[in-house]
């Protein structure tokens, strides 16, 4: 099987329930096809900072179902060391969703590379830090 470039993503949160309100954005990026969801984790950190971790098949039947459109896809990357390492930088009392995802929208544009003679030299992703800078700019300035 042939990927996109793939990504992983981690986001934290103060409560500790996860509600599903990021679910109808993935579900529309995925139905636009954008990307493709492959692995999702979710991480529990308590009051006294034991670490639970949950994929999609531990959650609860009524949490489980919005998840249901990207269960076919999933295949289950990431290592408990990959999440412990990230439960590591949680506070007490908050938790994170872990997500791995393909960039769908990349694999026509990789086919055209390639099929040009084309390769890649670099890649990178540019620092939130450095994205919040230019959101300071005025419009007049990123013309």
């Amino acid at each position: 099987m042939k990927f996109g470039p793939l990504e992983y993503i981690a986001v934290g949160f103060d409560e500790v329930n996860f509600a599903g309100k990021i679910m109808p954005e993935l579900n529309a990026l995925r139905e636009k096809g954008v990307i493709r969801l492959l692995d999702m984790v979710f991480v529990r950190k308590n009051a006294m900072g034991d670490v639970k971790i949950l994929e999609t098949n531990d959650l609860e039947e009524t949490e489980s179902e919005m998840f249901r459109p990207f269960l076919d896809n999933m295949l289950s990357m990431f290592t408990e060391e990959d999440v412990m390492e990230i439960a590591g930088s949680l506070e007490n009392d908050t938790a994170a969703a872990v997500v791995l995802f393909e960039h769908i929208w990349a694999t026509g544009l990789k086919k055209s590379v390639k099929e040009a003679g084309g390769f890649l030299i670099a890649q990178d992703r540019v620092s939130q830090q450095v994205i919040e800078e230019l959101a300071k700019l005025p419009d007049e300035e990123l013309e």
